[in-house]
């Protein structure tokens, strides 16, 4: 498996395309991702409107596949100590 390097300041956007791709460093749970921010952007590519939700920290997000509106999900986020990715499973994060 394989991760991409995400400067931590600096939010990107995900393409989901196979280099886009969350992997907790724990468990090896792997999904591609949209977003490593704090919000979904404003327009999907589908042409959806944005969430009003924002993480008070950045994260790993996609949009949830059953919601009918534009809505992230949270995979996981970067370690506060190492910078490793972790996803959000209660055996992986603290």
């Amino acid at each position: 498996a394989y991760s991409i390097m995400i400067d931590p300041n600096k939010p990107e956007i995900g393409h989901g395309l196979s280099g886009d791709l969350f992997i907790c460093s724990i468990c090896s749970f792997e999904a591609p991702f949209e977003v490593y921010g704090r919000e979904l952007p404003a327009r999907g590519a589908n042409g959806a409107t944005g969430s009003r939700l924002v993480f008070l920290e950045d994260t790993f997000l996609v949009q949830d596949p059953a919601a009918t509106k534009r809505r992230p999900v949270a995979l996981g986020a970067r370690c506060s100590v190492c910078s490793s990715m972790v996803c959000c499973h209660e055996s992986c994060s603290v």
